[in-house]
C-alpha cells in the first residue's frame, strides 16, 4: 500500500495551479496597483467565503508583483498576535525589515542621520507604547527608547517616513489575509492600522476576508448591532471592494475528480473505473449543487485517502464514496443513517407490523427529519437515500428497484445489515473475517486446493459459522462446478472440526449444516457428469454416518428448490448409505445402532427388496425390547409448551401405515408379552400432547395389529 500525501489545504502559488481561472483576476489587481500614479494610500478588499480560494489569489498577486523590481510586497498575517500593541510592533518590524537596503548600491532609503528602516522602528515603538500606555505614564514607559525618540512627536516620525517614501517612489503592497479569523477587537486594530497608523504614501493594502463574517462582527459595535451597520463601516475602510470570482460548478467538479483520482492512485487502492464513473454520475445529481468551495474538495479527498486503505476490498466502493460525500455535504443525514439503521436496512415486512404500517412509520420519520431542507434538497436527499438503501424506493417514486438481500450482500452494499457497520467503524468488527480472506478462498477453490485448505482453516479458526453459512448461501448461484467440487471435498474432510466449532448455546451456529451444504452444492452446482464421482469421494472421505444420512435425506427430500435431483444421484446415494450402515452395524441391529435413521434406511431397503428387509428384521428382533426399539424408531419426537423437552407421543395410524408400507409388522406381534397383547376395543391414546409410556406404545402396536386400518395391506 502506498502512502497518501494528505493535503493540508495549501494555497495555489503558480498559474499552472489555477484550476478556477482566477489568475487573470489577480494579474489585473497587480497591474492596477503598479500603474497607479496617485501617491496616497489605497485599500482593496477581496471578499470570499472560507475555503473559496482567497489565499491562492493573494499568492498569484504576489507572483505578478514579484516580477517588477520597483514593487516591495509585504505579506502580513495578523492572526499570530493576541493584542493590538503586539500586532502594531510586528507589522512595523516587518515593514522596516523589508525596507532595509536591497544591495550596497541602493542608497535611496538612507539620509545623513538615519535609514528609513530605523525611522519605521522608532515609529513602531512610539505607536505601540502610545497604544498600550496612558499619556500620563508615557515618560516612564519609554526610558529604553532614548532621548531622540522621546523628543520627537509621533506625527513628526510619521511625516519623516512619508518623506522617505515620497523620495523613493517605490510601490509598497501589503497583503493582509485571514482577517475574518480574528476577534472583533483585532479586526478593528487591523482597520485602524491601514487607515490611520500606517496610511503611508505609495502604500497599497490588499485585505482578504469573508465580508459577511467581518461585517457581522464589527456591526455588533454599533447601536443596532446589525450586519448592515458593519457593511457601512467597511465602506469607510475599503476603497475598492472586489468579490472573488466564483468558481464554476464544472471547474469544482473537475477539480474534485482529478484530485480524487490522484489520491486513489497514491493510496494504491484499485477502484474499478466503472465504480468511479457511477460515482461521478451520482455526485452530479446529489452533491454538486452544495459544492461551493475548493476546500470542500480537499476535505473530501483527504477523508477518502484515509478511509479507502482501511476498507480496501471490504465494502462497495460506490457506496463508500457516496456515504463519505454525505458526511461532508449532508452531515445531519449522515448522522441520521448512522444512529437509526432500522429505518434504512431490511424491508417493510417485519414481525408484529404490517408493511403498510411500517411505511407509514417511516414516512413520519423522514418527514420529521427532512422538513428543514428546501424542496429541491429534499428531492436530492430522497433519491440519494433510495440509491444507497433501495428499501426506501418503495416510499418515494424513484427509478431504483429493490434488489434481493443476497444481491446486497454479495455486492457488499451499505444496505446489507452484514456490511452496514463497516461504513462507519472503518474496520472489520470483532468476530468477523476480512472479505479479502473470503475472496481469496473462493478464488482458490478454482484450482489451488492447498491454498484453499489453508484459507479454510483460517476461516474456521475465526469460529463464525453463521457468517460462513450465509456467505455460502449468498454465493450459491455463483459457484462453478470445479469450485463446488473442491468445496464439497473440504467440507467433508473437516466435518469433525466444524462440529467442534459449533456452540450449543448459539442458535446461529446451527444454521451451518455441513450435510445440507454438500447436498445443495452437489445438486445445483456440480455439473451432472461429475455428480456421481463427487458423491463417491464424499462416501470415501473420513465422514460420519450422521453426515451421510443427513446428506442423503436432503437429496431425497421432496419439493426441493430449483431443479430436481437426478434419479441416478438419488439412487446412488441411497444404496451407498444403506450399504455403509449395514457394514458399520455388522451383527448389531440397525434399529439399535441408528434408531433415528431407521425410517429412511428401511424405506431405501424396501425399494430394493422387501423380502430381504423382512428377513433381516426377523433375524434382528429377537424379543419385545427390540420390538419396542423398532416402534420408537417410527415415531417422530415432538414437544409442546407444557412439555418443552422432546418426547414420543402415540404410535398412531400414520406411523403403523408407514410401517406396513415397508414390511408386514403383524408377525412381530408374537414378541409381545401376554399383558401387552390385551387391548381395549378403542385405540388407547396417551392424550393430546402427552408423552406415551413404553408399555402404552407396545399396546398401541398390538391394537393396530389386531385392528389394522382400512388402507392396510
Amino acid at each position: 500500500m502506498n502512502q497518501s500525501d494528505f493535503s493540508a489545504d495549501p494555497p495555489a502559488t503558480t498559474q499552472a495551479e489555477d484550476y478556477f481561472q482566477r489568475y487573470g483576476f489577480a494579474s489585473r489587481i497587480a497591474q492596477v496597483l503598479l500603474n497607479r500614479r496617485e501617491s496616497s494610500s489605497i485599500t482593496l478588499g477581496v471578499y470570499g467565503a472560507w475555503g473559496e480560494g482567497k489565499t491562492s489569489v493573494m499568492r498569484f498577486i504576489e507572483q505578478e508583483l514579484a516580477a517588477h523590481s520597483d514593487a516591495i510586497v509585504i505579506n502580513f498575517n495578523p492572526w499570530r498576535f493576541s493584542d493590538e500593541p503586539s500586532l502594531l510592533l510586528a507589522f512595523f518590524t516587518t515593514l522596516a525589515e523589508r525596507l532595509k537596503p536591497l544591495s550596497p548600491d541602493t542608497r535611496w532609503y538612507k539620509t545623513r542621520k538615519e535609514s528609513i528602516g530605523e525611522a519605521v522602528l522608532k515609529y513602531a515603538s512610539y505607536a505601540t507604547v502610545l497604544k498600550a500606555t496612558p499619556a500620563s505614564g508615557l515618560a516612564d514607559a519609554l526610558p529604553g527608547l532614548g532621548k531622540a525618540l522621546a523628543d520627537v512627536p509621533l506625527e513628526k516620525l510619521k511625516a519623516r517616513i512619508e518623506e522617505f517614501l515620497q523620495a523613493a517612489q517605490r510601490k509598497i503592497v501589503v497583503i493582509i489575509d485571514d482577517i475574518d479569523r480574528l476577534e472583533k477587537t483585532e479586526i478593528h486594530a487591523v482597520f485602524r492600522l491601514v487607515r490611520l497608523t500606517a496610511d503611508f504614501p505609495y502604500t497599497s493594502y490588499i485585505l482578504c476576508f469573508d465580508d459577511r463574517v467581518v461585517a457581522s462582527s464589527i456591526g455588533e459595535r454599533f447601536a443596532d448591532g446589525s450586519q448592515q451597520s458593519g457593511y457601512e463601516f467597511l465602506e469607510k475602510i475599503i476603497h475598492v471592494p472586489l468579490r472573488l470570482p466564483q468558481a464554476t460548478k464544472r471547474d469544482l467538479r473537475d477539480y474534485l475528480f482529478t484530485s480524487l483520482a490522484k489520491a486513489i492512485e497514491e493510496v494504491g487502492v484499485n477502484v474499478p473505473t466503472a465504480d468511479l464513473d457511477k460515482f461521478r454520475e451520482s455526485f452530479g445529481k446529489y452533491f454538486l449543487a452544495r459544492f461551493a468551495t475548493p476546500r470542500l474538495a480537499k476535505r473530501y479527498v483527504n477523508s477518502l485517502s484515509f478511509v479507502l486503505p482501511l476498507l480496501q476490498n471490504e465494502v462497495n466502493y460506490p457506496d463508500l464514496l457516496l456515504i463519505e460525500a454525505t458526511k461532508l455535504f449532508y452531515p445531519s443525514i449522515y448522522a441520521l443513517i448512522r444512529e437509526h439503521p432500522g429505518y434504512f436496512l431490511g424491508s417493510f415486512e417485519v414481525r408484529h407490523w404490517s408493511a403498510q404500517d411500517e411505511k407509514k412509520r417511516h414516512t413520519v420519520f423522514f418527514e420529521q427529519h427532512l422538513g428543514s431542507f428546501s424542496p429541491d434538497s429534499q428531492a436530492s436527499v430522497k433519491e440519494l437515500l433510495a440509491e444507497l438503501f433501495p428499501k426506501l424506493a418503495e416510499l418515494w417514486p424513484t427509478r431504483y428497484l429493490y434488489p434481493e438481500h443476497e444481491e446486497l450482500f454479495n455486492e457488499k452494499r451499505i444496505a446489507s445489515a452484514h456490511y452496514f457497520d463497516r461504513y462507519f467503524s472503518y474496520t472489520i468488527l470483532k468476530g468477523e473475517v476480512s472479505d479479502v480472506v473470503y475472496d481469496a478462498f473462493f478464488n482458490a477453490l478454482s484450482g489451488d486446493r492447498l491454498k484453499a485448505e489453508e484459507l479454510w482453516r483460517q476461516l474456521l479458526a475465526a469460529g463464525n459459522l453463521w457468517d460462513l453459512h450465509f456467505r455460502f448461501y449468498a454465493k450459491r448461484n455463483e459457484f462453478t462446478s470445479d469450485q463446488a467440487s473442491t468445496l464439497i471435498s473440504i467440507l467433508a474432510g473437516h466435518e469433525v472440526e466444524i462440529k467442534a466449532k459449533k456452540r450449543p448455546d448459539d442458535s446461529f451456529d446451527h444454521h451451518f449444516d455441513t450435510a445440507r451444504q454438500i447436498a445443495s452444492l452437489l445438486t445445483f452446482n456440480v455439473a451432472a457428469p461429475h455428480q456421481l464421482g463427487v458423491l463417491e469421494e464424499v462416501f470415501a472421505a473420513p465422514v460420519s454416518f450422521e453426515l451421510l444420512y443427513q446428506m442423503t435425506h436432503e437429496l431425497l427430500r421432496p419439493q426441493r428448490r430449483g431443479e430436481p435431483v437426478s434419479k441416478d444421484l438419488q439412487t446412488q446415494a441411497s444404496t451407498r448409505l444403506l450399504a455403509w450402515a449395514l457394514q458399520e452395524a455388522g451383527p448389531v441391529s440397525l434399529v439399535a445402532l441408528h434408531q433415528t435413521a431407521v425410517q429412511l434406511l428401511f424405506k431405501i431397503w424396501a425399494e430394493v427388496g422387501e423380502a430381504s428387509l423382512s428377513e433381516y428384521l426377523h433375524q434382528h428382533l429377537p424379543d419385545e425390547a427390540s420390538l419396542l426399539q423398532l416402534i420408537r424408531a417410527f415415531i417422530y419426537p415432538t414437544n409442546s409448551s407444557s412439555q418443552p423437552a422432546p418426547y414420543l407421543s402415540d404410535f398412531g395410524q400414520p406411523e403403523f401405515t408407514f410401517m406396513q408400507s415397508l414390511f408386514d409388522p403383524a408377525p412381530f406381534a408374537r414378541l409381545l408379552s401376554p399383558a401387552h397383547q390385551q387391548v381395549p376395543p378403542t385405540f388407547p391414546s396417551a392424550g393430546y400432547r402427552q408423552p406415551a409410556a413404553d408399555e402404552l406404545l407396545l399396546r398401541q402396536f398390538a391394537y393396530w395389529c389386531q385392528h389394522p386400518p382400512a388402507s392396510a395391506k
